[in-house]
């Protein structure tokens, strides 16, 4: 009992030193830690382990030419100037080559900062001036550029080229480079470029070919010729929140095979030129929420591009020998002779679709008017649910076809919708305000004229020359002439309204013409008049009533017209009037009652004609 007990004593004797000297040791570390912070952090008690990838010397470059042949960090103490060759090259993966906001001064000649298939590099705090190059990549991949300007340079400030890859480049700026800000060609691939200033006088801020993933946002573009130049081969490039000012164009599209080019949120200021140029082969591209002042939009040999969101002021959008394009939901105003111009000078322009778009005050020439859309070459143009006020033409669309004018509100000083040698073309649903016409086909083929609102102009519809057109359930009010038809041919009037006008519709010179089931009230003169040599017509199934003068007229030479089984009531001449050689009609079967001056007038010289089962 006693050894057991003296083991006991032996064994707690030894435990309870070591107790103390551990809770010693504790404290010890805790109060070094809160008293003497520096010693603890960077002295005797830290083992240190270098992470990989972290550098493991910092060294000051104190002369130039340089290279640097190992990792690690590199600072700039003082400004160098370098002789020839390069400024400084970098010949190691993870580096960081930090300046201070020290300048790399060069004659003229070579690549300020060069590098070549290395991994890891960053650039940061560098004013690199005077060389042929700010700073030359080559085949680099995972790298930073951040908060350098490159000046001065007698060709590129910044320049990547031959597979350069995941790279940023943050708060930089390219400033007076002879020829660009900024060139990446050949293979780049995945660049953001992050609140970056291209100051020119450059040939082009960005030069950008045969690259992909490119990001530019956040950025300012100054006086540049082209601020951004984007080459053939190139896709996948993404322009968000720039500013644009000066120079001659925004962005300039040249080379084919360009694609998916997006651009938004940015701001284009008096560009000279245009504002975007696509010269030519831009595909699956869009532009959207951006402003252009004084900039022009122009496509021409693009394909499926979409346009949305956007407001131009004092400037519009050219589309030539182009397809599939979408013009969406953008206001357009203060233009200068058209706000939206198509075209066809290479090939055929075709599937235009202009849809919810607000063009407002666009002036013209003495002699040349301003014209809202004008539509030249063109088919199949889809034109809908726009707005338009104040120009002298709304719509004007000379030789093209099977195009669809739909649901637009027009208010034109001159024509609401101009048509010159235009076929297979649909109106329809329409509201038009103009004051010479609302719609004027001349030389049109087969246009389908329907459902429409139109008023207050000299001619409500003016065809002439036309073939095979149809004005169908449309209505006229307050026009001086509600359709006006000048030498055609077998147009077809169905169901429509000509009512409080001064004439309600007048054949000149027309052939085959039927007007049947029309309703023709309440003008100041005559209803429906057939004038000099217009023949072979025919009137059927319409109310032609309460007219000031008379409700039918036949003048000068018409003949073998029929007007069959309509009312014509009421009115204050005579229910049919005949005069001059009016000869061989034949009226049967209409109710002529109630006209003020009689049932119906022959004049001089008319023979031929036939009644037959009227009332009276």
């Amino acid at each position: 009992m006693k050894k057991r007990g003296r083991s006991s004593f032996e064994l707690r004797s030894l435990v309870i030193p070591l107790l103390a000297l551990i809770a010693f040791t504790i404290l010890f570390f805790l109060a070094g830690k809160y008293f003497f912070p520096e010693f603890f952090s960077t002295g005797f008690f830290v083992y240190s382990v270098q992470p990989p990838g972290e550098f493991k010397s910092s060294e000051t470059i104190t002369t130039c030419p340089y290279t640097i042949t190992t990792s690690g960090e590199y600072n700039l103490t003082s400004d160098l100037s370098c002789g020839v060759g390069n400024g400084i090259t970098i010949d190691a993966d993870d580096v960081v080559l930090d300046c201070l906001g020290h300048k790399i001064t060069g004659l003229d000649n070579n690549s300020g900062i060069y590098a070549y298939k290395q991994n890891n590099i960053t650039v940061k705090n560098c004013v690199v001036e005077h060389f042929k190059r700010g700073i030359f990549f080559i085949n680099v991949t995972d790298f930073n550029i951040e908060s350098s300007t490159f000046a001065n340079n007698t060709q590129r400030g910044i320049n990547f080229y031959l597979g350069v890859k995941n790279g940023i480049i943050l708060n930089s700026k390219a400033i007076n480079n002879s020829y660009y800000g900024v060139r990446i060609s050949k293979l780049c691939d995945n660049l953001t470029f992050d609140n970056i200033t291209v100051i020119g006088p450059h040939s082009r801020g960005f030069w950008i070919n045969n690259s992909a993933n490119i990001t530019i946002k956040n950025s300012d573009f100054i006086d540049n010729r082209k601020h951004i130049f984007i080459e053939s081969h190139t896709k996948d490039v993404f322009i968000d929140d720039c500013e644009f000012n000066q120079g001659d164009y925004g962005i300039h599209f040249a080379g084919g095979q360009i694609e998916k080019i997006y651009v938004k949120n940015s701001q284009f200021h008096t560009t000279y030129e245009k504002g975007i140029n696509v010269k030519k082969g831009l595909k699956n591209s869009c532009i959207n929420n951006s402003l252009f002042q004084n900039s022009w939009i122009n496509f021409k040999n693009s394909d499926n591009i979409l346009i949305f969101n956007n407001t131009l002021n004092g400037s519009g959008i050219t589309i030539d020998s182009s397809k599939n394009i979408t013009l969406r939901n953008n206001t357009i105003q203060n233009a200068f002779l058209e706000a939206i111009k198509i075209e066809s000078t290479d090939t055929q322009t075709q599937s235009i679709n202009i849809v919810n778009n607000s063009i407002v005050n666009v002036y013209g020439t003495i002699n040349e008017f301003g014209k809202g859309i004008y539509v030249k070459d063109a088919n199949l143009t889809t034109i809908t649910n726009n707005y338009f006020n104040n120009m002298s033409t709304a719509i004007y669309l000379d030789s093209s076809s099977d195009n669809q004018i739909k649901s637009n509100s027009i208010t034109a000083s001159r024509y609401g919708i101009y048509g010159i040698n235009i076929s297979s073309d649909v109106f329809e649903n329409n509201e038009i305000n103009a004051e010479k016409s609302c719609i004027n086909i001349n030389g049109g083929i087969s246009n389908n004229i329907k459902n429409n609102v139109l008023q207050n102009a000299f001619s409500c519809i003016l065809l002439k020359t036309s073939i095979h057109d149809v004005i169908n359930a449309t209505n006229t009010t307050n026009c001086y002439y509600g359709a006006l038809i000048h030498e055609s041919e077998d147009v077809l009037v169905d169901r429509a309204l000509f009512e409080d006008g001064v004439f309600g519709i007048l054949l000149m010179n027309s052939t085959h013409v039927q007007i049947t089931e029309a309703t023709i009230n309440n003008n100041d003169k005559n209803g429906v008049a057939f004038e000099l040599k217009s023949f072979n017509n025919s009137l059927w199934y319409s109310n032609i009533t309460n007219n000031q003068g008379h409700g039918v007229r036949l003048n000068f030479f018409t003949h073998h017209n029929t007007i069959s089984n309509n009312t014509i009531t009421n009115n204050a001449g005579y229910g049919i009037y005949m005069d001059f050689y009016a000869t061989n009609n034949t009226i049967q079967y209409n109710d002529l009652s109630g006209n003020t001056q009689g049932t119906y007038y022959e004049g001089d010289f008319c023979t031929g004609n036939t009644f037959t089962g009227n009332t009276p």
